[in-house]
């Protein structure tokens, strides 16, 4: 199979999704992205159709949607005096410290739905 090719089917759809719980595109929307305000009926037949129909949220296109991408970059810079030849990741990864920030940050973030 070629890369890309999905063998001819498609991935779900928000409307294939609505179809199957028999309500509005925009009731599922709110009830995948967790908009209050919707009746907790609503909400399991949305849920229920979810994973009958295999939807999966595309990050992508929800990130362009919203400009946020869900993802923080960890920036470490180290002294310009340093030797060419001195290997900087076996330094920084070996270093217990940034390891303890770099878990720290992770589990703030992580129960957030946001990538470090």
């Amino acid at each position: 199979m070629a890369v890309g090719d999905t063998g001819g089917h498609r991935a779900p759809t928000l409307e294939a999704v609505a179809r199957v719980a028999g309500v509005s595109r925009a009731t599922v929307s709110r009830v995948v992205n967790n908009t209050r305000n919707v009746d907790p009926t609503l909400h399991a037949v949305v849920w229920d159709a979810v994973e009958a129909t295999g939807y999966v949220p595309n990050r992508a296109a929800r990130s362009l949607v919203t400009r946020r991408t869900g993802v923080v970059a960890l920036v470490v810079s180290e002294a310009e005096n340093r030797a060419a030849d001195d290997p900087f990741a076996g330094r920084f990864l070996g270093d217990p410290f940034f390891g303890r920030v770099l878990g720290g940050a992770m589990s703030v973030l992580a129960p957030q739905g946001i990538h470090l």
